[in-house]
């Protein structure tokens, strides 16, 4: 790293996801974030980047259950019925 630093190329170690975590550069911009995931509570981890000040990007939500999003997606999306959905549902289909 001194070597290729010295001859003009930018480079640095290979940081493990703790020491990302601890790092004074990192923190400075913010890198890391907590969200909440409905199956296992509070997370932290790498927000998405860019970052921009007037447009922040966030983590509208972490993970969600198996099947979570089947009434929006088959019903308003798909056109189903709410009967069509218990008719899948029932068959184990969804």
């Amino acid at each position: 790293i001194e070597k290729l630093n010295s001859i003009g190329v930018p480079c640095c170690p290979i940081l493990s996801s703790k020491l990302a975590a601890e790092d004074a550069h990192y923190r400075a911009r913010a890198v890391h974030m907590e969200w909440e995931d409905e199956q296992v509570g509070t997370l932290k981890g790498t927000r998405p980047v860019p970052i921009f000040s007037k447009t922040p990007s966030k983590i509208w939500r972490g993970t969600a259950a198996p099947g979570a999003d089947n009434t929006k997606i088959y019903g308003e999306l798909l056109g189903k019925t709410l009967e069509q959905l218990d008719k899948l549902r029932s068959e184990g289909a969804i």
